[in-house]
């Protein structure tokens, strides 16, 4: 893109040390596929226009900050840049149809599960966009691209936005101010500062980690994560790269998604809560649930030996919120990673969704309090900044991540929306599944091999026929 030189007063806006953990895989769409119809879609990019123009850190650029080896945003303060640098917004037209698995079926009782098909990237997200921060920074590429593509019995719109500067709580801000100026909604958009405050979070030394039986229960949760997180060397890379080719041509991988409707959500939910209360283990929530039924169902019928590491992308947003009400509306990466304890396969099987959920609790607690934040990030400067999962023999590792933080759904475009999915590119690392909410229930998506999918769809179709559940 051509860029005229910049004239107008600017303010520096600096990332986080967390920001930095994704800077080579930094694309992150989210995509819808709309019923057909009549969409405006000058309406669309004037109102990315309005947003980019109201929320100024959208009109900025990234910069290098040699000096703190960082990322920052150059905002643009007073007059904006013109509108063909603000965003990044394209179409496209094709004669096809879309394939009817992308399509969710929506049961008129609401009481039915089904397994939808992703369609390909292409159609939300267009090729010149960039994937890492440093491209964005060379090319001063526009901080939101959009990119719809209208099909003969369907319409696909995507936004992407750099994921080394907002997570999917920062790209929900991006969505609901898009929604608001698309439909006349009042909103303010988050406000720009030349601080930043998890920075600051993150070196206040109260802070810091105490000494004591709490510091030791916070070694031996930072060693389960450092088990199934590596420092980005060439030797655990390749075993990474040697994995993903295993379970894409090999194991013939798919990405697929699973909508469970809002009523077999809810008999789900409220037994398993009722088992948890009755077990005196305190609370879970449907992503817990959910998160220990998918576990589960994907590893039915498998006898091996093999362990399952289980690492949980967990958002930080709140321990930070109870010392700075401004972290209600922080932009930024907020998250780190928990790890199960060493779980064996027929342990996940074996285990009621009750217990599982139990577990995938305690783990997000664990790691959700500033002195373990404190003692991560210590750890990941550490090692360099730059982490990968693990990939060894005799494991069959997950990567769970609970979007439902970010309300992506939570956006009116005029027309049905059938389906919604996400894409973390260049990749994503193999058997990573998202907690989405969706049309009144919840949308799992995932990439697994064949036989795991297969597993699921012998549960999904048991019941929605009404017979004896495997997993429970």
């Amino acid at each position: 893109m051509n860029h005229a030189k910049v004239t107008y007063k600017t303010v520096l806006h600096p990332l986080s040390p967390l920001d930095q953990i994704g800077v080579h895989t930094s694309s992150f769409t989210v995509g819808y596929v709309l019923k057909t119809g009549l969409l405006d879609t000058s309406a669309i990019h004037d109102a990315a226009i309005r947003l980019a123009k109201r929320w100024r850190l959208l009109a900025g650029h990234l910069e290098w900050q040699s000096t703190d080896s960082t990322w920052a945003i150059r905002v643009p303060m007073g007059e904006p840049p013109s509108d063909n640098e603000l965003i990044a917004f394209t179409t496209s037209k094709l004669s096809i149809p879309m394939d009817p698995s992308v399509f969710s079926t929506p049961n008129a009782d609401a009481s039915s599960v089904s397994v939808l098909s992703r369609p390909a990237s292409k159609y939300f997200r267009h090729s010149s966009v960039p994937y890492s921060l440093s491209s964005f920074s060379k090319q001063k590429w526009p901080m939101l691209s959009i990119h719809i593509t209208e099909l003969t019995d369907c319409i696909c719109i995507g936004l992407t936005v750099p994921h080394g500067v907002f997570d999917v709580f920062g790209c929900g801000q991006i969505i609901h101010g898009l929604d608001a100026e698309l439909n006349g909604k009042p909103w303010n958009p988050p406000v720009v500062s030349e601080k930043n405050i998890m920075t600051e979070a993150l070196n206040d030394p109260q802070n810091s980690a105490s000494e004591g039986p709490e510091s030791q229960t916070l070694k031996a949760t930072l060693a389960d994560v450092q088990r199934d997180l590596v420092p980005a060397k060439l030797g655990n890379i390749a075993k990474f790269g040697v994995r993903m080719a295993y379970e894409h041509f090999w194991q013939k991988l798919e990405t697929n998604g699973v909508f469970i409707e809002k009523k077999m959500l809810d008999d789900m939910v409220q037994r398993v809560k009722a088992e948890v209360e009755a077990k005196g283990k305190g609370w879970v929530s449907t992503g817990d649930i959910l998160v220990a039924w998918f576990l589960k169902a994907a590893h039915l019928g498998e006898t091996d030996s093999n362990t399952v590491p289980v690492s949980t992308v967990v958002s930080i947003r709140q321990p930070f919120l109870e010392r700075d009400p401004k972290f209600d509306e922080y932009t930024h990466n907020s998250f780190i990673s928990c790890s199960y304890p060493v779980t064996s396969k027929q342990e996940i099987v074996n285990k009621s969704l009750a217990e599982l959920a139990i577990i995938n609790r305690q783990c997000i607690n664990n790691v959700r309090n500033i002195p373990f934040i404190r003692l991560f990030m210590q750890w990941v400067r550490s090692v360099g900044g730059a982490l990968i999962y693990a990939r060894r023999q005799g494991e069959d590792p997950w990567v769970i991540s609970n979007q439902v933080i970010g309300r992506i759904d939570d956006i009116n475009f005029g027309l049905e929306v059938y389906s919604m999915w996400t894409w973390n590119l260049p990749f994503v690392p193999d058997h990573t599944m998202i907690v989405n909410k969706f049309s009144g229930g919840y949308l799992l998506q995932a990439g697994l091999r064949l036989s795991r999918w297969t597993s699921i769809r012998e549960e999904v179709e048991r019941m929605n026929n009404g017979e004896k559940r495997m997993v429970n």
